[in-house]
């Protein structure tokens, strides 16, 4: 995903929901993920949330795909299904990825997850 940052454009790579900054960091020595950076990212533009209907989920997570976005999916404890674009350090930058999707016609809000 494309970032804007205040050093330039930076490109995040979001490998997975992981529960602790150790079980992140395991993971990238596990790939050798050289020049790899782990930070947090507890902002992201939620699209939606689904109990139920998995067809309707992979029909909103195609059409998020044919434009450019890579959305993910974390199930939370209740097992609901929460679609997400983008995953950002501060909530600005979640609020950017809210008002790009907006204008491309797709519904979201800025959370913290």
């Amino acid at each position: 995903m494309k970032v804007n940052l205040e050093k330039g454009v930076r490109f995040r790579v979001f490998a997975g929901y992981f529960t602790s900054q150790g079980e992140a960091s395991r993971f990238s020595k596990e790939k050798q993920l050289r020049s790899c950076l782990v930070q947090k990212t507890p902002y992201s533009a939620q699209v939606g949330t689904y109990a139920h209907d998995e067809e309707e989920l992979h029909r909103k997570i195609q059409s998020l795909k044919k434009l450019d976005c890579s959305p993910y999916t974390i199930v939370d404890r209740d097992g609901k299904c929460r679609l997400y674009v983008g995953a950002f350090i501060t909530p600005a930058g979640a609020e950017e990825q809210r008002q790009e999707l907006a204008s491309r016609g797709v519904e979201s809000r800025m959370v913290k997850r």
